[in-house]
């Protein structure tokens, strides 16, 4: 049976909060992505072969007054760039009047042959019939385009990513007239009601070192790109580093980090002091990149971050036990590595990655990765 092909579906899921979910397959949680709209601010941009849909939602709603990046890879960072070009550009497309969609309704749409409508008859050009009133073709000032400081020299100049990764999300294309600058320590934005917001960027490393949440504390709302996904994670990606995702975690939830991780412990600066967001994090909704807005965020990550603590601990007693090889202290824990997603990535993403970032702290040296891995390239 094949699996399930394509999805775009945009959703009010917060006053003044907009989920954009799409993807070319979603057989797992994880192949399709979430971006988001608060109100005139979007964070993140979709998996760079969503390119379709995207422009198709971006058209429809007034130009945003900035573009947030939460991380370099291509399912977050993937149109970016493009929605920036295009807007200044004036080089948007939007659906005819057919296809057009309303501001503020749930409506979604399944590509049973992965792909989305094609616009080439009857598609306008921005001004025609589009709510931004940007007059077709006529250039204008770019979009402040905001991204963690180590993710821009991925942005401007690309990076390889393996053969899943560009058949599932496909692959950046980097755009030298694109200005991007880092992340300030906060960005406001202002929601239909009016009401104006801050949106206050947040360190947390581990499942790359430029991985960035945002916070908005007037709404307890956490934007937390790759953070949460499962309450109970059993795989990991190569160039991911266990420690520090839960050093990461504690610094949000509980406030403190254990000294027995300082070393994973480091973090890039941030706008937590600068904005007087205290930690640890009053969180009420968690909108995930890949679950969607999700109620009593606070609970799922503290959740997680036990989970992956007790994961640590019994990764220590099989240790004690004389284990010391990745592979018998991964079947001891979490079992064979026999998933779909093992294999379409052959080993790029197991449980072999999960466990062996846990063991780190209890070696002299990192264990090596097994041969057959493919290491993601600029992670």
């Amino acid at each position: 049976m094949r699996p399930p092909v394509g999805v775009f579906r945009v959703s009010s899921v917060a006053a003044g909060v907009e989920a954009v979910h799409v993807g070319r397959l979603r057989f797992a949680t994880n192949t399709a992505v979430y971006f988001y709209r608060v109100g005139d601010v979007l964070v993140d941009s979709g998996a760079a072969n969503q390119w379709h849909k995207v422009s198709q939602y971006i058209a429809s709603r007034p130009p945003p007054s900035a573009l947030l990046v939460t991380h370099h890879h291509e399912d977050h960072a993937g149109n970016a760039l493009r929605i920036a070009a295009a807007l200044r550009d004036g080089t948007l497309h939007v659906p005819s009047a057919a296809h057009g969609h309303s501001h503020g309704h749930s409506h979604g749409h399944s590509h049973g042959h992965g792909h989305g409508h094609k616009h080439g008859h009857g598609a306008a050009r921005v001004g025609h019939s589009s709510s931004s009133g940007v007059p077709a073709g006529a250039a204008r000032e770019q979009v402040p385009l905001y991204a963690p400081a180590a993710a821009i020299p991925y942005l401007r100049e690309g990076f390889e990513v393996e053969w899943y990764r560009r058949m599932i999300w496909g692959r950046l294309a980097p755009d030298p007239s694109v200005v991007i600058t880092p992340l300030p320590s906060s960005v406001p934005a202002t929601l239909p009601d009016g009401s104006r917001v801050n949106i206050v960027p947040l360190a947390a490393p581990g499942h790359c070192a430029d991985h960035t949440v945002m916070y908005v504390p007037e709404r307890r709302w956490l934007f937390c790109a790759d953070l949460y996904v499962t309450s109970k994670p059993k795989m990991a990606f190569y160039g991911e580093v266990p420690l520090r995702s839960i050093a990461t975690l504690q610094r949000l939830v509980r406030g403190a980090v254990d000294p027995a991780l300082a070393p994973w412990a480091d973090h890039p600066p941030d706008g937590a002091a600068a904005s007087g967001v205290s930690l640890p994090l009053d969180i009420g909704t968690l909108f995930c990149a890949h679950r969607g807005a999700l109620p009593d965020g606070a609970a799922r990550l503290r959740e997680r971050l036990e989970w992956l603590e007790e994961l640590h601990g019994r990764v220590g007693d099989v240790m004690a036990a004389g284990a010391r090889e990745v592979a018998a202290v991964t079947q001891a824990v979490l079992g064979r590595d026999d998933t779909l997603l093992y294999a379409t990535s052959r080993g790029d993403f197991s449980k072999y990655h999960l466990i062996r970032g846990l063991m780190e702290a209890r070696l002299p040296s990192p264990p090596p990765p097994p041969p057959s891995s493919q290491p993601t390239k600029l992670t």
